[in-house]
């Protein structure tokens, strides 16, 4: 049940979702008498991932979610630990620390800083 969950959520993912649908639409104008709806179903996938993919548009649908909490402000008591999420470490003692972390680790942590 659990894979296929899965599996439903990742297919209802705005890309895959589109592949598909230009898939099916192939497959009606290479298999079927209906052309003219396939190529309509081909035309909308493409139509629809270029709107995903287009810069100014997917940044106007992001903009809501990213404002959706604050940044984090300086306070002026010790903190004590820092969690970076979504990065690359190597465990290593005989380097320093910074260089422990991935590129992109290290480009958040410092962020947490400025």
């Amino acid at each position: 049940m659990f894979e296929l969950k899965k599996l439903v959520s990742a297919l209802l993912m705005p890309l895959p979702a589109m592949l598909i649908l230009g898939f099916l639409g192939l497959l009606l104008i290479m298999f079927t008498t209906r052309r003219k709806f396939g190529s309509l179903m081909v035309l909308v996938s493409l139509c629809g991932t270029f709107l995903i993919a287009f810069q100014p548009l997917s940044s106007r649908l992001l903009m809501p979610l990213e404002r959706q909490y604050s940044a984090f402000l300086p306070i002026n008591e010790s903190i004590d630990y820092v969690m970076v999420l979504g990065g690359g470490h190597v465990v290593d003692d005989d380097i320093p620390p910074t260089s422990e972390l991935s590129r992109t680790s290290l480009m958040r942590l410092s962020k947490v800083f400025v």
